[in-house]
């Protein structure tokens, strides 16, 4: 999203999307509650180590920059979904005045699941609401970082705080809550970022390996839940967000090491190139209903979720030689 590239960033980041794919995929409760626990806050936590110092001189650009790769991708995706009638908007009156009110209600509310709101349901926009939580707990960030400089740290958690608590009295608008409460995760990144050396000790990952295994049984255990951003699901707040935390310092430490030892083998670097496209197999994901015909038929769990994977990492892979390709041609 910037210009920090680091390796085993984008070996995390590549994981992490085929987690995503796969926990869209399981129905073992379990395994997919271990997913979920993590790994929509892992990719607010890379964003996050991603992001430079704001100056305001360069506020303006980035958050027009966001908007380019984050806004604009996911309202296309939508589009694209309302063409290939992905969501059932025409009533069975077809009511085209109903229809649109409904798409211009979820264009407006931007949930990433089905919600209430004054009585009527407001279908959710799918996965491409992390692309705009993303954006705008960037911009709300960047602010902090501008006028609270001194106080940020505790800034970010009061607002994290006050998303969770008015998440449980009325949704917000393009899921401003969401975004509110993310805001510990992009600290949490960005943190690393600036004292990894620290943070990414062998001790401090077995120490957050223990914090997140504690605190994932803890919460399933007593709520017989998990941490699920979308749903605005938040188990004993703040234990499942320590618990997130656990598990993502952890998986820096891992990813970091796998990058020193095997960052050669055809695994890892496959693991990179993805997760340096990673915006791009997000994109595909979101798209995969066009061709699911070919994944749900099938019998096998297992293999199902294996053909998924395969399916978006290919079209993935095409789109980018593609991309590049043209790239080449205009230069």
């Amino acid at each position: 999203m910037n210009s920090r590239r680091i390796d085993w960033i984008d070996l995390l980041r590549g994981g992490g999307m085929f987690l995503v794919i796969v926990g869209h995929t399981l129905q073992n409760d379990f395994v997919r509650a271990i997913i979920y626990s993590f790994h929509m806050p892992l990719f607010f936590a890379l964003s996050g180590f991603c992001q430079n110092y704001c100056s305001r001189e360069r506020i303006k650009g980035k958050i027009l920059n966001n908007a380019k790769k984050l806004v604009l991708p996911a309202i296309i995706v939508y589009m694209v979904r309302l063409l290939t009638k992905f969501y059932s908007f025409q009533k069975s009156s077809n009511n085209v005045s109903a229809t649109i009110l409904e798409i211009v209600k979820i264009l407006f509310w931007f949930s990433g699941s089905d919600v209430i709101i004054l009585g009527e349901k407001v279908s959710g926009i799918g996965i491409v609401w992390f692309l705009m939580v993303l954006f705008l707990s960037l911009v709300i960030f960047y602010i902090v970082q501008l006028y609270l400089p001194q106080n940020q740290t505790i800034v970010y958690f009061v607002l994290a705080t006050i998303g969770v608590v008015i998440s449980k009295i009325i949704y917000l608008p393009v899921s401003l809550d969401i975004a509110l409460a993310v805001l510990p995760f992009i600290w949490l990144g960005h943190e690393v970022a600036a004292q990894r050396k620290v943070l990414l000790k062998p001790s401090i990952a077995g120490v957050s390996s223990v914090l997140y295994g504690v605190g994932f049984i803890i919460c399933l255990s007593m709520k017989k839940s998990y941490l699920e951003l979308a749903a605005r699901r938040y188990p004993l707040y703040p234990m499942c967000f320590i618990t997130a935390c656990g598990a993502i310092l952890f998986l820096f430490s891992v990813a970091k090491k796998l990058e020193e030892k095997f960052n050669r083998t055809c695994c890892v670097r496959i693991l990179k190139f993805y997760g340096r496209n990673s915006l791009t197999l997000f994109t595909i994901h979101a798209m995969d209903y066009l061709w699911d015909n070919l994944y749900t038929t099938i019998n096998s769990l297992g293999l199902e979720v294996l053909v998924r994977v395969l399916l978006d990492a290919l079209i993935c892979y095409g789109c980018v030689k593609l991309r590049n390709l043209k790239m080449k041609r205009l230069n």
